[in-house]
């Protein structure tokens, strides 16, 4: 059996703006998403959160082939993995049927009826790494890191039916604090400053990032001169944000994040788009409070914030008073976690 794992990310500055080319700022934490992929006599799929078993077989021209009822929903990652994987290198993906196990509870807690809740830290992004890596191990491909890179991307952009920038996809591949600037596809390994400090913050429910990526393209569409204006202030702020982070200074970073939060805040009024909630609002007032910057991570409308500061002691009095207020602080530290990871066992 192989097992492929992989880390979800914290987007930390360039979200909106990485979609029309922007620089991103991302760190790889949460997680992680595991795969466990095995050789068998048929192919078979099954969640590790439920106890039911797919079986599935694989066409070269439309992909997976479900047998004896279809998983829905959880069916539709590990398809468009196999889909990808099977463009690519039909003749061992056809050869050889895999059984498949896929777990990502590590990006979920339990809410008080027992539903499961969503951090929003890029599950599906981790899932579709650590897939493709065991796939590829498993079924002894040669592929160059270009190629399982690039599997990955499209795999995970069939999944999302064509949306989002990549972004997370190459955290889970490549993990640490990395800076995509130049091309989003040659992220660059930056280092995090030894005296800022950092608390993340899941705001009590999940967002839905399409549909606030459509809202984002609605307010293009409708009011194309106010887009423009509120996405080069974005862009702007997404560059300063850029050359803040590679430069390693604590101040420079923590004025252009706040810069960057601000003409977030910008955009979203304008737009009326739903990236700052009054969880924001709330978590925002709690930072100021205690001495820190915060701002929202990814698509916001709810999901992760963070804060930042140049004192422990401020950033551990804001833990405190985040998690008196009811808000879930995630265990985070911005040492370096590692991207994917295969392993084999006998």
């Amino acid at each position: 059996m192989v097992e492929g794992q992989a880390p979800g990310k914290l987007l930390l500055t360039g979200e909106y703006a990485v979609l029309r080319g922007a620089p991103a700022v991302a760190l790889a934490m949460g997680g992680p998403a595991r795969a466990r992929v095995s050789q068998a006599v048929a192919g078979e799929f099954r969640d590790a959160q439920g106890d039911q078993t797919w079986p599935y077989s694989l066409g070269q021209g439309d992909g997976v082939h479900w047998h004896a009822g279809d998983p829905g929903q959880a069916g539709r990652l590990p398809a468009a993995v196999l889909a990808e994987c099977l463009r690519r290198w039909p003749t061992p993906l056809q050869s050889q049927p895999l059984a498949l196990e896929l777990d990502t509870s590590a990006f979920r807690r339990l809410d008080a009826d027992g539903a499961p809740l969503k951090f929003g830290l890029g599950s599906s992004a981790a899932l579709v790494v650590a897939l493709t890596g065991a796939v590829v191990s498993a079924l002894n491909i040669d592929a160059t890191p270009a190629q399982l890179r690039d599997c990955c991307l499209d795999a995970h952009r069939a999944f999302q039916g064509g949306q989002g920038s990549g972004v997370d996809v190459l955290t889970a591949l490549q993990g640490g604090l990395l800076l995509m600037a130049d091309s989003v596809s040659r992220p660059v390994p930056i280092g995090w400053p030894a005296d800022l400090h950092l608390v993340t913050v899941w705001t009590g429910h999940s967002a839905s990032t399409p549909a606030l990526i459509k809202q984002f393209d609605v307010f293009a569409q409708q009011h194309a001169q106010a887009f423009a204006d509120c996405l080069a202030q974005l862009v702007t702020a997404a560059h300063e944000a850029a050359g803040a982070w590679r430069s390693g200074v604590s101040g420079k970073i923590l004025a252009a994040v706040q810069n960057y939060a601000d003409a977030l805040r910008a955009l979203d009024v304008q737009g009326d788009i739903g990236i700052w909630t009054r969880e924001h609002e709330t978590l925002a007032d709690l930072a100021a409070s205690n001495g820190a910057i915060y701002k929202s991570s990814g698509a916001g409308g709810g999901d992760l914030g963070y804060a930042l500061s140049d004192s422990a002691e401020a950033a551990a009095a804001l833990t405190e008073a985040m998690t008196t207020a009811g808000f879930h602080v995630l265990p985070a530290t911005p040492q370096a976690v590692a991207g994917l990871v295969v392993t084999t066992e006998a």
